[in-house]
């Protein structure tokens, strides 16, 4: 294999963009990022089953205050909501009964739960940045099918 810079002596490279536009079909898209996709971290993963959810009877003014924020009669006003607390307060539980709450909705024609990631400290699969990203575009392409063809872009 031959080099691009066979021979090269003092040069430099101050900007330089690469850009790679192969385009994916949108089954072959889909198939690509559920390939790189952090499965593990989606709610409803069988490697959290059975998943963490609050005891009956606890946390539940954080779990009514996130359920009233997805505003089904009033858009909420921002529109992605981040779940943070201290180590062990038990934001996964909250996030797990959240997403069974709402996944159980009979009055909406629709399921709620765009799409969740469970990051866990010790997992590289669930502790990585790239795959926060994939996986999330992943339940989106699933959840929102109008949104295919902008994520295949």
């Amino acid at each position: 294999m031959s080099s691009y810079f066979a021979n090269s002596r003092e040069f430099a490279i101050n900007k330089l963009t690469v850009s790679n536009n192969n385009y994916i079909s949108e089954g072959d898209a889909l198939q690509y990022l559920h390939k790189h996709s952090a499965t593990s971290a989606m709610h409803d993963s069988e490697e959290r089953y059975p998943p963490p959810l609050c005891h009956e009877g606890t946390r539940e003014v954080v779990v009514s205050r996130i359920e009233g924020w997805y505003g089904f009669e009033i858009p909420p006003e921002k529109k992605i909501m981040w779940v943070h607390a201290p180590a062990g307060y038990g934001k996964t539980a909250v996030a797990g009964t959240v997403s069974k709450n709402m996944e159980s909705r009979t009055d909406l024609d629709f399921n709620p739960v765009g799409a969740t990631f469970f990051f866990w400290r010790t997992s590289d699969e669930r502790n990585s940045p790239a795959r926060f990203i994939i996986t999330l575009a992943y339940q989106f392409t699933i959840s929102i099918p109008e949104l295919a063809p902008h994520i295949e872009r």
